[in-house]
């Protein structure tokens, strides 16, 4: 029985009570409306401006290094691809428009790729090589494989809503807002 025991392997983990948030830094983003972020591995933060449809890159400090507006589409959501590619999502389009990923070369500072998707997209993660997102109307977590260009539907269980927003801790677990029901899946 002993022997057992020891090969028991526990960890301790904290929970959400015990973390303590200390403040670094703080600066206004001079925007109307961020709906997302990233951070680049110099340091530099990027953020998308909703309604001003433009990504703007802000420099350690938090002063405003460059804006990049998008072709015309909303942005959403930001994720980092490499040092130099970026992809952003548009959200639910205007009427005249269709939903979209746009890749964006942030040395060219130009959008440099356009994907339409079948379905509003918000929340967007760079996973080996294929973007997930969060879809709406239809609803459903969505991959768009970049080496074949093919969008596919990765669940349709999962509860999503309009501004819902994903990320991923490893290869096998995605995090998933849902801000109709206040939820994390």
């Amino acid at each position: 029985m002993k022997s057992k025991q020891a090969q028991i392997i526990t960890t301790d983990f904290k929970s959400f009570d015990d973390i303590k948030l200390k403040q670094i830094n703080k600066f206004d983003s001079g925007s109307r409306h961020v709906t997302g972020c990233a951070f680049l591995c110099d340091g530099r933060m990027l953020f998308t401006e909703y309604e001003g449809r433009q990504l703007f890159i802000t420099k350690k400090d938090g002063d405003l290094d460059f804006k990049i507006p998008t072709k015309g589409h909303k942005t959403f959501a930001v994720t980092v691809m490499d040092a130099t590619t970026v992809a952003v999502s548009s959200g639910k389009p205007d009427a005249n428009e269709k939903a979209c990923i746009q890749i964006i070369n942030i040395r060219l500072r130009e959008v440099t790729k356009t994907m339409h998707t079948e379905s509003w997209c918000y929340g967007v993660v760079f996973v080996d090589d294929k973007l997930v997102f969060c879809g709406c109307e239809p609803n459903g977590i969505y991959e768009i494989d970049l080496k074949t260009n093919t969008e596919s539907v990765m669940s349709r269980t999962v509860p999503l809503s309009t501004w819902s927003n994903i990320s991923f801790l490893d290869k096998n677990k995605f995090y998933v807002t849902n801000t109709r029901t206040r939820a994390v899946t």
